[in-house]
């Protein structure tokens, strides 16, 4: 059987067994935005030292980050909906204190990176509906494409706040069809490109890499045996604090 070896904290090596089949990633799902930002610290982190240790909490500072970010933009955002200012922190700064959220927030992970580009494509959102002024229409449309280089879950979101946006254009007609279609584009112009990557690669503009023999089992499965088969969930299940 073939190995590969690795260095761990510069103390020991180990031998991992090397799979003979092919293996696709299962969080191809996954757009790459937010790993590219992440790649960032972890890159200087790197180049500063070979300690693991140090560039996973440098990579780390991402989600840290965002959720500071998050909590500005909030209160930012209910600013803009004329709630008292006093109101507005305590509100704000309660969306800290959801534990699923702060425990993300100190992980490698696209959620809270995408809580936080969500929440801003809701404050320019907001800000259309308030004053119908073009410029945060096409702000929220960006906001909106950035989410979708995200996670492919925001793409719901997208289609609900774009339908609204184009249904609350307070425009004449001519203006309206200059002004919709560019809206609209440039919202889905991330999810766009990578549906055309994975109709490309994987020809299936949706595909998320899970495996026939996956989707197979599935149906067949009670939520026990699931939470069982699938160890996404075992560390949620020992870990959260909620």
């Amino acid at each position: 059987r073939h190995t590969i070896s690795f260095h761990v904290t510069g103390v020991l090596t180990c031998a991992l067994p090397i799979s003979p089949f092919p293996r696709t990633n299962y969080i191809v799902q996954h757009p790459p935005l937010y790993y590219a930002i992440a790649a960032i610290p972890y890159k200087i982190a790197s180049l500063i030292t070979d300690d693991r240790w140090y560039h996973i909490r440098a990579t780390r500072l991402v989600s840290a980050l965002c959720l500071g970010l998050l909590v500005v933009v909030l209160f930012r955002t209910m600013l803009d909906m004329r709630v008292d200012p006093a109101k507005a922190v305590l509100l704000a700064m309660s969306v800290a204190f959801i534990p699923t959220l702060t425990n993300l927030s100190a992980g490698i992970t696209n959620d809270v990176f995408l809580a936080l580009v969500s929440a801003m494509a809701t404050r320019h959102f907001i800000r259309y509906l308030l004053d119908h002024r073009l410029q945060d229409a096409y702000l929220c449309a960006l906001w909106l494409t950035v989410a979708g280089a995200t996670k492919m879950t925001a793409w719901i979101m997208i289609a609900a706040m774009v339908a609204i946006l184009l249904f609350e254009l307070r425009l004449p007609w001519r203006r309206w069809l200059l002004h919709a279609p560019l809206i609209s584009l440039v919202s889905v112009l991330a999810p766009l490109w990578w549906m055309g990557r994975n109709l490309y690669h994987f020809g299936n503009p949706f595909y998320i890499g899970i495996t026939d023999s996956v989707k197979a089992a599935l149906p067949h499965l009670t939520v026990e045996q699931f939470i069982h088969a699938d160890s996404f969930f075992y560390p949620i299940l020992v870990s959260f604090y909620g």
